[in-house]
């Protein structure tokens, strides 16, 4: 996890040590925020249906009906996370009982993490 965010930290960085901010002012700050924390909470139902659970129809459902949730909630936060979290909801509806091991559902993860911090930053 540490390396996860130290890559992403690297990933934001400008030149002369200023890290990328997001370009929103007062209230709309908390927006990059729920973006990562829905992300987040996404991701423990997943991974989830991908590992442990991963012939449970409930835990399945589960993350699906959450991911959908999650995009309609985003939807009015613009194009980029909008058409992040319709991935995300992609993933959950179509990869759990494809067979990937847990390196693969972790590179996913980390391509998936990398697109919420491109939107949370834009």
């Amino acid at each position: 996890m540490s390396t996860l965010i130290l890559a992403a930290a690297v990933l934001v960085a400008r030149p002369g040590g200023r890290a990328l901010r997001p370009r929103v002012r007062g209230a709309d700050r908390r927006q990059p925020f729920l973006l990562v924390l829905l992300y987040l909470t996404g991701t423990i139902l997943y991974v989830k249906t991908m590992i442990r659970e991963r012939d449970s129809e409930s835990y399945r459902a589960a993350s699906i009906i959450y991911h959908a949730v999650a995009l309609a909630a985003v939807v009015t936060q613009g194009v980029i996370p909008a058409a992040v979290f319709a991935l995300l909801l992609l993933r959950a509806w179509l990869l759990p009982g494809r067979g990937l091991v847990p390196q693969q559902v972790g590179l996913l993860e980390i391509a998936a993490s990398i697109l919420v911090l491109v939107a949370a930053v834009t």
